[in-house]
């Protein structure tokens, strides 16, 4: 387990793109459903037009991987990934966001964080209040399913 605090320069070592994607994958994850659930989850909290977008998808994307950075354990090769991913999902919902996040970090670094994640994301053009606290909730969001996606029980 890597403190949270040292995850952004994890994912820079991970880098972008096919790289991310096939990490993801090497986990035992599934990229393509991890960004299907980031846009239904943006729809879904009200952003009609998370297609048009991406920085949305992005936040939650970005607080996943965060939150895979965490453990960053061997993936349990048994598992399916469509079911793991579920079963993380279901977890946050169960236990809401922040009783997962607090499970396994530091507050005062996702703060950080968020912070910065929320800074970049909206930083692209005119932001409100609503964008920038929807933004906030994605990763927040995002976190919480990395972290649940990759913790053995």
């Amino acid at each position: 387990m890597i403190p949270l605090s040292a995850v952004p320069g994890r994912l820079k070592e991970v880098g972008s793109g096919p790289d991310l994607l096939a990490w993801l994958a090497a986990r035992g994850l599934d990229p393509d459903l991890v960004y299907f659930a980031a846009f239904c989850l943006a729809s879904d909290l009200g952003a009609t037009a998370a297609a048009a977008e991406p920085g949305l998808t992005a936040s939650f994307v970005t607080g996943f991987c965060c939150g895979v950075c965490v453990h960053e354990e061997a993936p349990d090769r048994g598992a399916d990934p469509a079911a793991s991913f579920a079963a993380a999902l279901a977890a946050v919902n169960a236990r809401g966001r922040h009783a997962v996040i607090a499970d396994h970090c530091d507050l005062g670094a996702v703060a950080s964080i968020e912070t910065s994640v929320a800074e970049a994301i909206c930083n692209d053009g005119p932001t409100d209040d609503d964008r920038r606290a929807l933004v906030v909730r994605l990763f927040e969001l995002g976190l919480a399913s990395g972290l649940a996606a990759t913790t053995r029980p």
